[in-house]
């Protein structure tokens, strides 16, 4: 069993399954079925039956342990472990009241006395609380885990493993939120604890990894970068380069430098990293990281296959209604309502801001996202009173302001001038612009893709709006910011090349429009863009070209 704890610790499933089931038939063979070297066995299987998100069999297994364990006394922490272990099995199966009825047994048994077994006595806690927030209940389960961390804060004092264990959920249900303010403080607190102590363990590392990506939320990624190098050399000293915990600090940080627009340190870590997570949880973080940088690149389609398998492999370890699954269904949809809004798409995203809704609240980031997405695919389609019904929604509650993360913010800016701009209030459409630009230009290098398009998207509401000298002028400017800094023929630079020639045409300088446009058809059709696309851009130069002649012939005819 040794063998099987060893894999499984290394997030090596797929061996760690085959060494654990040798062991237990190996025991079966010789021990008593309730022989504790027996029932230890089946536990490790059970483990390994949970990150393969095998739920069905996980929970049978511990079904048969808790029966196996039967003669023990019911406040044997043995016992509780497995009992509050069959009780997240039945949370990820969505199963919330027996759940909860799981984790009272284990108090009921303890009479609420946390001093008895403090490790049971915090899960089953933290069992309620959750249990409570994905039913929607996020007030009660926030006033569970303060009264928590409050109650072994003054029975075990701050520096105790459980009272940090405590804070440490208690941070967890916050960032849960989008409260990155109120995570950050108690994350960093008990990491110093960790750092004071000068015992780092692989609960330091996992934290450090969560502070981490808080200071990304947070956008404070110099200090994420390097607090993640600082986790590294932890990791290099304890666990080894090819330990999960390691790669997932590889992750957090590849997170981070995609976040701050450093493509390419963020692609060579990925690419590395897709490798060495295959078949490990970590893999679904990393593909659904892969798929962002694709959607940034324009790759629509592969995208979109990367973040189905993210969904798949969530959906099968942790169930329909866990929180992370719920993103993932939500980034599938995303990617859908770029290309169409047929009715199964809309149920489906409607199904899913739904169980956000009930999951997070209204004004989560991921509920934010995805509600803005829906938003903006209804003015896209003419369906601007739904829109505007769905940013009604998240204004009565102020779910933009709330969002702490400025990027996530910025993205709500721009979706809500989108729909202001499909509805004709181009003004109100351009302050939001101007406003999510500014955001974007403070925390990221000027050739980010989403800095160009963001100046872009600017350009095209100036040039509606009669301000077609403006809207040149930055168009001109991402024109040599592409240039200078993106592979040639890069979208950004292109799309800005024929929202040039747009303007220069409404100008009425067709010769000069004429040539631009000519020239983004050529380009287009070198890196052999998407058929709807190439359709456009030769519409568009038949377009200009006509006029141009007319205007020619009208001046034949003036002048003879």
């Amino acid at each position: 069993m040794n063998l099987a704890q060893f894999y499984w610790e290394a997030g090596r499933l797929a061996k760690a399954e085959k060494a654990a089931e040798q062991a237990v038939n190996r025991l079966g063979s010789t021990l008593d079925r309730n022989d504790p070297m027996r029932l230890s066995s089946l536990e490790v299987l059970a483990t390994i039956s949970e990150d393969q998100g095998n739920l069905n069999e996980q929970e049978q297994l511990l079904r048969q342990i808790l029966y196996g364990k039967s003669a023990l006394d019911k406040t044997n922490p043995s016992v509780s472990s497995t009992r509050l272990r069959l009780a997240y099995n039945l949370i990820k199966q969505g199963r919330l009241q027996e759940a909860t009825f799981e984790a009272k047994q284990v108090l009921e048994a303890l009479k609420q006395q946390m001093k008895l077994d403090p490790e049971n006595f915090l899960t089953s806690t933290d069992v309620i609380a959750s249990c409570l927030q994905l039913s929607g209940r996020r007030e009660q389960a926030g006033e569970e885990r303060q009264h928590l961390h409050r109650k072994f804060q003054a029975e075990l004092g701050d520096t105790h493993p459980f009272t940090m264990l405590a804070a440490t959920s208690l941070a967890s249900f916050y960032v849960d939120q989008g409260w990155y303010d109120k995570a950050e403080q108690i994350q960093a607190n008990v990491l110093d604890i960790h750092r004071n102590s000068q015992q780092i363990n692989k609960a330091a590392v996992k934290l450090a990894r969560e502070l981490a990506i808080t200071y990304r939320e947070q956008n404070r990624f110099d200090e994420s970068i390097k607090l993640c190098d600082e986790a590294l050399k932890w990791c290099s000293e304890t666990l080894g380069k090819d330990h999960i915990d390691t790669l997932a600090i590889n992750n957090a940080m590849a997170a981070t430098y995609f976040q701050m627009g450093s493509l390419d340190k963020a692609e060579a870590l990925y690419t590395t990293l897709k490798d060495s997570a295959k078949n490990t949880s970590l893999e679904p973080y990393v593909l659904s990281k892969l798929a962002e940088a694709r959607r940034a690149q324009g790759d629509m389609e592969t995208s979109e296959k990367l973040f189905e398998e993210v969904y798949q492999a969530q959906l099968a370890q942790k169930g329909p209604n866990h929180p992370e699954t719920l993103m993932a269904r939500g980034n599938i949809l995303r990617c859908r309502l770029d290309t169409r809004l047929d009715d199964v798409t809309e149920n489906e995203t409607l199904d899913n801001i739904s169980m956000k809704i009930n999951a997070f609240g209204i004004s989560h980031p991921t509920t934010v996202k995805t509600m803005t997405d829906l938003a903006t695919a209804y003015a896209e389609n003419g369906r601007q009173e739904d829109a505007e019904k769905l940013f009604q929604q998240m204004e009565s509650v102020n779910a933009g302001v709330s969002i702490q993360n400025s990027l996530h913010y910025a993205i709500y800016l721009a979706k809500r001038a989108d729909v202001l701009f499909h509805s004709g209030d181009l003004d109100k459409a351009a302050a939001l612009e101007r406003q999510a630009l500014a955001i974007r230009q403070t925390l990221l290098p000027e050739e980010d893709r989403v800095v160009l398009v963001s100046m872009c998207n600017l350009a095209s509401t100036l040039n509606a709006s009669d301000k077609s000298d403006e809207a040149e002028q930055l168009l001109r400017r991402v024109i040599t910011i592409g240039e200078r800094c993106l592979p040639p023929n890069a979208s950004p630079t292109l799309n800005a090349k024929n929202d040039l020639a747009a303007v220069l045409f409404f100008q009425r300088r067709l010769v000069e429009s004429e040539k631009l446009f000519a020239e983004v058809l050529k380009a287009s059709q070198k890196i052999a863009e998407g058929s709807v696309v190439l359709a456009s851009r030769k519409a568009q130069l038949e377009t200009v070209r006509n006029e141009l002649e007319a205007a020619f012939s009208s001046d034949s005819a003036t002048n003879s």
